[in-house]
């Protein structure tokens, strides 16, 4: 039998703890639900949202805080849910719909803080939404919206006062088959350090929509997309430096019918290396671009 488990904090002062290695799990097999209000706290070593497949787990934050040390996992197989209102959470690592099938939604509303120091994932390989609301921020490490296979991702920051603050690269689908989108509306903002919108995988899409008077995108750093042109059969790149245009698209190799596959990720130098598939010669090739220079294949 599959049980159904509440674990409600509410009383100003108290804390809610999981001391030692051991992982909570809120809906292991089942579902499972904590409730922080009122000033409290809790404290965990690593936290996971409906953990295997079928099982549920929820997790509300209002006005209280929650600190956790590694892992914070929202929908591992199944389907997860963090709410937060006038709350704050610091974590070491934010993910959510981990596995194929699962699902992760947060809703992060009324002046929420999220501090999350490592890496922010939103839709791993399953269904993910995260929204920033009414002068909620988020702060966190490199971001990958729609990272995996056939996997979906998308971020709302909504309203003047809300913030997502990515301090390293945002990825938006990078991968066959993922659909990734980032909408920053009515007086939002956005700052990352450098972007990777779409073209990284045959069918995948990425989107960053920027909509209402105030809303704003800074990007620090460049935005960087290769692409699989179907007109001429090419793989394609292009740049946009942080305050300047795009360039002019130039062809990653003379090769055509290649690039329907393609990985890009920027090294530390502003080199640029494309991984991407030959399907006529079953190979796997590689091509660099160092900063200011072109590329070479291999």
């Amino acid at each position: 039998m599959l049980a159904t488990i509440a674990v409600i904090v509410n009383t100003a002062g108290s804390n809610f703890s999981v001391n030692g290695f051991a992982a909570c799990f809120v809906g292991n097999a089942g579902s499972g639900m904590v409730a922080l209000s009122a000033n409290t706290n809790a404290n965990t070593a690593g936290v996971t949202l409906a953990n295997l497949s079928g099982s549920s787990g929820t997790v509300s934050i209002n006005n209280a805080t929650w600190t956790n040390a590694n892992f914070f996992s929202v929908g591992s197989f199944g389907s997860g849910v963090l709410s937060m209102s006038h709350g704050t959470l610091s974590t070491d690592s934010l993910t959510f719909a981990h596995e194929a099938g699962s699902t992760g939604v947060a809703t992060f509303a009324v002046g929420s803080t999220i501090s999350n120091a490592g890496t922010l994932i939103v839709g791993l390989l399953g269904n993910a939404t995260v929204s920033i609301d009414s002068a909620s921020t988020m702060t966190t490490g490199t971001t990958a919206v729609a990272s995996g296979a056939a996997s979906r991702g998308q971020i709302d920051v909504n309203t003047t006062g809300s913030a997502l603050n990515v301090n390293g690269l945002l990825t938006v689908a990078s991968s066959s088959g993922s659909n990734g989108t980032v909408n920053i509306t009515n007086g939002a903002s956005m700052n990352t350090l450098g972007a990777l919108v779409a073209g990284q995988s045959v069918g995948s899409t990425g989107t960053v929509n920027l909509s209402g008077a105030g809303s704003n995108w800074n990007c620090t750093g460049a935005l960087h997309v290769a692409y699989y042109d179907t007109s001429t059969q090419k793989l394609m790149y292009a740049v946009k430096p942080n305050g300047g245009s795009w360039s002019t698209p130039v062809s990653i190799t003379n090769a055509t019918g290649v690039g329907t596959y393609v990985s890009m990720a920027v090294d530390s130098t502003n080199g640029v290396g494309v991984v991407y598939a030959d399907e006529t010669n079953a190979d796997l090739l590689y091509a660099y671009k160092p900063a200011g220079g072109g590329y070479s294949s291999n």
